[in-house]
């Protein structure tokens, strides 16, 4: 359970929409039968730089107590980087560790996740071994060893192939999650609305927390798992959404 963050970027960013992002550590938004709101379990920022991912800092720390963080959002702000992506976790059954701690890098893609897979040992991959525990990990390996050599906009047909594979093979809360090359961004959002495994008690819950919104700035386009200024125009993804920005 965590919140996302993506940004097609054209211009600066302002540092306010990222502070009011890593605020979402402390106030952000859990299933209504969790009780203690956050995401403290690390967090990260991530961006491309002449075509290859790199992280501005990633730490398995809550972000609210990480020095690394004002200078890590000022070099996000001014990066160059056509994609930015964010990252605040809140871990629902393994540790707070560097390699559990999102976004994931492998072979020039980044890819970070918002949900929970309960039985993703099913998804083994043999190109990619996993560095960490996660079922996030497992899902972003997954897709990847599907799409292998695929770059940009070719690895639609073949990443939808995956998502088509991961419902069958596996039970989930959510596969929300943001996927990048550096010159294309997919966005995703599905939950599954029958899914009661996890303490989960409604379709209404998981509705309602399983979310992804997006949102057009003069500097650039937003995508949050859930709006970070109440005066912006918030447009939500639908169930099963999968929607393409390029640089």
């Amino acid at each position: 359970m965590c919140r996302l963050l993506g940004i097609v970027k054209k211009a600066e960013v302002p540092d306010d929409v990222l502070y009011d992002f890593i605020s979402l550590a402390l106030k952000g938004r859990v299933p209504t039968s969790r009780s203690e709101k956050g995401h403290k379990d690390g967090w990260g920022f991530a961006g491309f730089r002449q075509g290859r991912p790199y992280y501005m800092a990633r730490s398995p720390i809550n972000v609210l107590n990480d020095p690394l963080v004002d200078t890590c959002i000022g070099l996000a702000c001014h990066a160059e980087t056509p994609f930015l992506f964010g990252h605040v976790r809140k871990s629902s059954r393994t540790s707070s560790a560097l390699q559990n701690t999102h976004p994931f890098m492998r072979d020039g893609w980044v890819f970070c996740h918002n949900g929970t897979v309960f039985n993703h040992e099913k998804l083994i991959t043999k190109k990619y071994p996993p560095e960490g525990e996660t079922d996030s990990e497992a899902i972003f390996l997954f897709l990847l060893e599907m799409i292998r050599k695929k770059k940009g906009r070719a690895a639609l047909p073949v990443l939808r192939r995956g998502l088509e594979e991961l419902r069958k093979l596996v039970r989930f809360s959510s596969l929300n999650f943001l996927l990048s090359d550096g010159s294309v961004l997919y966005a995703y959002r599905e939950y599954d609305p029958k899914c009661r495994e996890g303490g989960y008690r409604s379709t209404k819950e998981l509705e309602s927390y399983y979310t992804l919104f997006r949102v057009i700035e003069p500097w650039g386009t937003i995508i949050c798992s859930e709006p970070l200024n109440a005066s912006r125009k918030w447009i939500s993804f639908n169930n099963r959404e999968l929607r393409v920005y390029t640089v």
